[in-house]
């Protein structure tokens, strides 16, 4: 069977190769073609007499060359290439032949024709480039110096400076092996006259020693630089990475240097990062309004110093200088430039609001265009005039959210019923709910089955409560909402008991799904056992619904000042609970009783919430500075406290990813459950889950709903993309996951587990060359990169 027409075919690979490589370049880069070509005249292009017959075999060389290659014989391509490039001397073609040779994973291949191409060319840095690069894949640390040097010596004058301090930083990936003779490499330089050139020196010095730990020699070696240039910022710069290393005397120098008034602002700036870094946020300010106080700081300064100061409660402050931000950025069309404009006036907004000037925190809301961060931001302002009693307003406000998709209308009517209900206008948020439910929602049809029962149409209750578990059999709340319901009527209680069961089934260790069941062994007459369960619910969540329920169960066994303490710190937190006003009434618990009742000196509620919007600034910080060292451990022990004094989804979020990456699954799907409820439109919440079950390969179908109702929410979301084609992958489906992983890629290239997936569905497709194409970029952007890692060790890939 005939595979292709040859005629064609070559006809195609020749074309392309005089675009490649035109034959002008070949013959001029052949030493003996310009030994033989005569002077140009002036009737034309000058001609090479007795050339025609080399142009002609150099050229059916490299057509040949590229046939072996496109029918992946790469050895005799490699060959072939190699062979043509020490022919015409083109330093294209000798990349070309350590690149096929990379390809095929023959490193030793790569560093002849890379040694070929410096010893045909001794100037060219590409080739001593090359050199050092493959013989630190082939771990030949020892071979290294020619080509270090080399590439050293041919750096220009004016740049070399600023070479040799990066290449301290190139190398640091493999440090560990380079440092014991890195300063043999640098040595003509850091003893050389040149004092530019030894500064640069020891500062690639020092950045290798701290590459391995040894401190008091990095600091060493920055003395020695600051000492050759001091007032170049190069050594600051170097002192300031030591400072997160804990050495006092390396921020003593910096601290010393920016006393300075010629200071270098990049100095300052990269020691701000590291206060703010090591939550230092006073600090942090204090040098931020320094930095200010220059014209040429970049305007990004007033942006993170005005978010700063309205976090720390220095209100006015902050929105002067956010505002300096909006005038300094006003011109600039830049998307992180808009980006910041666009949360300067979701900070300025927030502020207002803290100040008690609604109003005028809807004007800064009226100036956001992007809507991901507009929607939240309103869906805030609305809830803070619901929250202050403005009813009206709040219900007038969430009838201008957009409804451009299904789910936003939806979202739209819940957010709405919800003010209604929190404003007790119980059947109006009933009948708004009852015109939204044509389409079937789970969520609408639920809250309508809340305000029902608050009208007292229980009946309708239970009906829509089955309507919702026909739509969604794992919505944990419909059964406990039923089978709370029942216990609270002591109706069909072992139905109830069912019921109840299934939802903590659904969602296990749930403080009010708990409630229920104590609720529910109340009702049944085994009070002991639910004192136990309504405690520990209790304890995990101190509602005041659960307060209820528990002071009952107290009070009925005789434990009254433990029931009067229980009731009395709740009414003190919540005093127009609904349920609490209700048992008072039932029990005869007056207020008087509750005012004359002394509580104990060390009664307290299990939880408050925090109280120092600055100590939580602080602590962001710090639990961002635990993500990137991948400190899992303790940022899951420091979130645990801060998720059970306040259900906080963001800090829920990432408790859970703590949980996925310390291997506790079962932790971090009930967070992230407990997400979904707090706030149904949280698109990540339902993206993390998916993805954590399709990353072990579990509950495939699940992970997709999951992950379709996150895209439903957020489409334009790259993660969530990535997502999208990762579950495609795990179901079998690669042309679907390549698309989807395309498009999360093209939307942004710097996530590395993006490029890991691309890469891995690339490789499965047959496309290894374009997946190692962009893991090579992921490596290069993250050389430590645990998911890459982890990838070219299943796969048995190396690298060049």
């Amino acid at each position: 069977m005939q595979k292709y027409s040859l005629r064609s075919f070559t006809a195609s690979v020749l074309t392309a190769l005089l675009v490649a490589f035109p034959l002008t370049a070949c013959v001029a880069q052949n030493p003996r073609a310009q030994h033989s070509a005569p002077p140009e005249t002036a009737g034309g292009n000058s001609t090479l007499p007795g050339s025609s017959s080399l142009d002609a075999r150099l050229l059916y060389q490299l057509m040949t060359a590229e046939l072996n290659y496109i029918d992946g014989n790469l050895n005799d391509a490699y060959i072939l290439i190699l062979k043509s490039a020490q022919q015409s001397g083109d330093p294209q073609l000798y990349e070309r032949a350590v690149n096929i040779a990379l390809q095929a994973k023959v490193t030793g291949s790569a560093l002849t024709a890379a040694q070929e191409w410096k010893k045909a060319d001794p100037t060219s840095r590409d080739a001593n480039r090359y050199i050092l690069d493959i013989l630190i894949s082939m771990q030949r640390y020892g071979q290294i110096t020619d080509a270090a040097q080399s590439m050293i010596r041919l750096t220009s004058d004016e740049e070399r400076p600023r070479f040799i301090a990066a290449l301290g930083q190139y190398l640091a990936p493999h440090a560990k092996e380079i440092e014991p003779r890195y300063q043999s490499i640098l040595s003509p330089w850091l003893s050389g006259t040149n004092s530019e050139e030894a500064m640069a020196a020891w500062v690639s010095l020092s950045i290798m020693k701290l590459s391995v730990s040894k401190l008091d020699e990095a600091y060493a070696a920055i003395e020695q630089a600051h000492t050759l240039a001091p007032e170049a910022p190069e050594p600051i710069l170097a002192a300031v990475s030591l400072i997160d290393s804990s050495v006092p005397q390396a921020e003593e120098l910096v601290q010393a240097y920016l006393k300075n008034e010629s200071a270098d602002q990049q100095v300052r700036l990269a020691y701000i990062q590291t206060l703010l870094h090591q939550q230092r946020i006073n600090q942090g300010i204090q040098q931020l309004e320094i930095a200010v106080k220059n014209p040429d700081t970049p305007a990004i300064a007033w942006f993170i110093l005005g978010s700063l100061q309205i976090e720390t409660k220095h209100t006015q402050e902050g929105m002067k200088n956010l505002q300096v931000y909006l005038e300094k950025t006003a011109s600039d069309a830049s998307a992180e430039a808009q980006n910041n404009r666009e949360r300067s006036y979701l900070e300025l907004a927030q502020a207002e609001a803290d100040l008690g000037r609604l109003p005028a925190a809807q004007k800064w809301i009226d100036q956001i265009n992007d809507p991901e961060i507009k929607i939240p931001a309103l869906k805030a302002y609305i809830g803070l005039l619901a929250q202050d009693g403005q009813y009206n307003e709040a219900f007038k406000a969430a009838a201008g959210l957009p409804t451009r998709t299904p789910q936003e209308s939806v979202q739209k009517t819940l957010l709405q019923a919800q003010i209604l209900m929190q404003a007790k206008r119980w059947r109006q948020a009933y009948d708004l709910l009852d015109k939204a439910s044509v389409t079937p929602d789970a969520d609408l049809l639920y809250l309508q089955a809340m305000a029902a029962e608050r009208i007292g149409h229980f009946p309708r209750m239970e009906s829509l409560l089955h309507q919702v578990i026909a739509l969604n059999p794992s919505y944990a709340h419909a059964y406990n909402a039923l089978g709370y319901t029942l216990a609270d009527r002591n109706e069909r209680l072992p139905e109830a008991r069912e019921l109840v069961e299934k939802a903590l089934e659904l969602d296990p260790g749930n403080a009010m799904m708990m409630d229920s069941l104590g609720w529910v062994e109340f009702r049944e007459g085994q009070v002991e056992k639910a004192l136990e369960t309504l405690q520990q619910a209790f304890n995990e969540y101190p509602d005041s619904e659960v307060a209820a329920h528990l002071g009952e169960v107290q009070w009925v066994l005789g434990m009254r000042d433990e029931a009067m303490t229980t009731w009395k710190l709740a009414w003190l937190d919540t005093p127009d609970s609904d349920v609490l006003q209700q048992t008072f009434k039932r029990l005869r618990i007056t207020q008087r009783m509750l005012n004359d009742f002394t509580l104990p000196p060390d009664a307290v509620l299990p939880r408050s919430l925090p109280d120092s919007d600055a100590a939580a600034h602080q602590s962001a910080i710090y639990i961002e500075s635990l993500i990137a060292k991948g400190e899992w451990q303790k940022l899951y022990d420091l979130l645990s406290p801060m998720t059970q004094k306040a259900e906080i989804p963001a800090l829920m979020q990432l408790q859970a990813v703590a949980a996925d990456q310390l291997d506790n699954m079962a932790e971090a799907e009930k967070l992230l459950r407990r997400v979904m409820i707090l706030d149904p439109e949280n698109a990540m919440a339902y993206n993390d889950l998916g993805y954590m079950l399709t990353n072990r390969g579990i509950r495939l179908q699940e992970a997709k709903e999951l992950i379709e109702k996150a895209y439903a929410l957020q489409p334009d979301s790259a993660p969530i993309l990535d997502s999208m084609g990762w579950i495609e992958f795990k179901l079998g489906n690669l042309s679907k996951a390549l698309e989807w992983l395309q498009n999360a890629y093209d939307l942004d290239p710097s996530i590395a587990e993006i490029g890991v997936h691309l890469g891995e569905v690339l490789w499965h497709s047959g496309r290894q060359a374009e997946a190692m194409l962009i893991w090579r970029d992921v490596q290069q952007q993250y050389p430590d990169d645990p998911d890459l890692k982890e990838t070219l060790e299943r796969l048995k890939v190396t690298l060049p």
